[in-house]
């Protein structure tokens, strides 16, 4: 556009650009808020997972996966016992 130019990317800007910037801005950061919003249905579903036993098991998913991954490293876990982890 001219900006690495070292050009102004607007010459002479007016009242009108101005107001319509500020108010574009504005608007487009209140919808972007918008979107984050959380559903009130979602905060009840959340409790409802984090009372489940299932959800607390995927909780510790990530943490069982890299404890396997240390030991496959450190030689304690062999390559047979990880493929017939991952083939159950």
């Amino acid at each position: 556009m001219g900006a690495s130019r070292g050009l102004t990317v607007v010459p002479h800007p007016g009242l009108l650009f101005t107001l319509s910037t500020i108010i574009t801005q504005t608007t487009g950061t209140i919808f972007v808020m918008w979107l984050g919003e959380e559903d009130p249905r979602a905060r009840h579903r959340q409790r409802h997972l984090a009372a489940s036993s299932s959800s607390t098991s995927l909780g510790r998913a990530p943490n069982a996966i890299f404890a396997a991954y240390d030991s496959f490293r450190g030689g304690t876990l062999s390559l047979f016992t990880v493929v017939f982890v991952l083939t159950r």
